[in-house]
């Protein structure tokens, strides 16, 4: 099993993230991080932090908002919200989770992770808010 070398931890089953242009592996979490904290700072966004060469876009994961320049299907989730296609957006979220998408802490840019209410695709907390 491979290390992490952001992190040191080994990298089991799915969570491997490998960059295509230099084929370095990361957990997909902490090359994620790597990435947004790298596009805040406005510096080179996907640079393999071992390497420095310039790294690819990273696959999306479900429950998980693509993000601008750093995901590869960004601009296709962006075609579906403006085209109103609730059908494919779906595919973006985990069905038996709130559909809510955070916007701060550790899981931000990601869905809820509470189930959601009958009737409802949010949880009890999202649906107050709306």
């Amino acid at each position: 099993m491979p290390e992490c070398p952001i992190c040191y931890d080994l990298i089991e089953g799915d969570d491997l993230e490998t960059l295509s242009r230099c084929g370095h592996s990361f957990h997909y979490e902490c090359i994620l991080r790597e990435y947004i904290n790298n596009q805040e700072h406005h510096q080179h966004i996907k640079v393999c932090p071992l390497c420095r060469t310039y790294g690819s876009y990273l696959s999306n994961k479900t429950n998980c908002i693509p993000i601008r320049n750093i995901h590869n299907n960004y601009n296709v989730f962006m075609d579906y919200i403006k085209q109103h296609d609730i059908k494919m957006l779906q595919l973006f979220f985990i069905k038996e989770r709130c559909h809510a998408i955070l916007n701060t802490g550790e899981y931000k840019n990601q869905q809820c992770r509470y189930k959601h209410k009958e009737n409802s695709v949010f949880c009890g907390r999202h649906n107050k808010i709306l």
